[in-house]
């Protein structure tokens, strides 16, 4: 054995002299390499765990949650690198686009309301709540999500699975959502056109709680982007998008990924606090919600803009 040893410190100082290296950096180098294996496993095994709450994270908040946690090991890593780690072990998510059977039907005998929203600053919990539908496969069937987030925190506040498109479903996630909200809170019920949401039932629950009805007024999901934008989330980040054998797996599923959503999730847009979080510290939350909101608004009068070019050109062009 230390025949072998002497022989291979004697090849090691061989091949440095011939590069122009001394034997001291070689093994330090070595040791570098033999570390940064060890810390890839640790970043391996950390994003795993979190997937286990969160299975279809982005990367940009996996390095959020994990950085910490990395930082007590003593694992200083950039972005940059960890990403090249999640590359290298295939841990990278692909966006999926999945296929949204249409779940809004308008009655043109049932009154609209006004978009009490366009151009509003949300700047507190509970100013605005956003409401919308989604389909869940169940079997060769659907069922139907009708949801409502607060607009100013994006944390899911009521929920329901429902097998039919009735109105029952918006009103028993509406009914949920106002457990937590403050007796004479003056809130704005923001919806598509659907007519659930006018229906005469809903508003008469609007009305009976003191709250106010608002709507779409375009006929596009650009005046409900927030509640869309969770619909995609829970499809796309939680795998609510496969389909379920039964209603209870799927209420099941629904139920655990809407609390990992509120309380696991970090959000960009709250500079990556989680929605619980946001609700109980809005104050912390406000600056990045304001910086964000504006940067939305700009982005939402360019895509009206070149909706209205585009408009115009096809008028033109007829």
């Amino acid at each position: 054995m230390a025949y072998k040893s002497s022989r291979k410190s004697r090849i090691v100082r061989s091949v440095c002299r011939r590069f122009g290296k001394s034997t001291v950096a070689y093994y330090n180098e070595r040791k570098r390499k033999s570390q940064r294996l060890v810390d890839d496993k640790v970043v391996v095994r950390l994003v795993n765990e979190i997937r286990m709450e969160l299975p279809f994270l982005g990367g940009r908040k996996l390095y959020f949650l994990a950085k910490d946690n990395l930082r007590q090991k003593n694992i200083k890593i950039g972005r940059d690198k960890f990403f090249d780690i999640l590359r290298c072990n295939g841990l990278l998510i692909e966006r999926r686009k999945a296929f949204i059977p249409k779940t809004t039907k308008c009655d043109a005998s049932l009154p609209i309301s006004s978009n009490l929203t366009k151009n509003l600053v949300v700047n507190a919990p509970n100013q605005v709540h956003v409401s919308d539908i989604t389909y869940i496969k169940i079997g060769d069937a659907f069922a139907y999500l009708s949801l409502v987030t607060d607009r100013f925190t994006r944390e899911i506040i009521g929920w329901c699975l429902s097998k039919s498109l009735k109105a029952e479903g918006p009103i028993a996630a509406l009914k949920m959502a106002m457990r937590i909200v403050p007796k004479g809170m003056d809130v704005i019920e923001h919806s598509d056109r659907g007519c659930q949401y006018a229906s005469r039932r809903y508003r008469r629950l609007l009305q009976r709680l003191g709250l106010r009805s608002s709507m779409t007024e375009e006929k596009h999901c650009y005046e409900n982007g927030a509640a869309e934008r969770v619909n995609g989330i829970l499809k796309c980040e939680f795998a609510l998008d496969r389909r379920f054998k039964t209603f209870e797996e799927a209420k099941k599923a629904v139920k655990e990924s809407i609390n990992a959503y509120n309380t696991k999730r970090p959000h960009e847009m709250l500079g990556y606090m989680t929605p619980s979080q946001a609700r109980e510290n809005p104050k912390q939350a406000l600056p990045m919600v304001l910086h964000n909101f504006e940067l939305a608004q700009k982005a939402s009068e360019r895509s009206a803009e070149k909706r209205k070019k585009a408009e115009q050109a096809g008028r033109k062009a007829a």
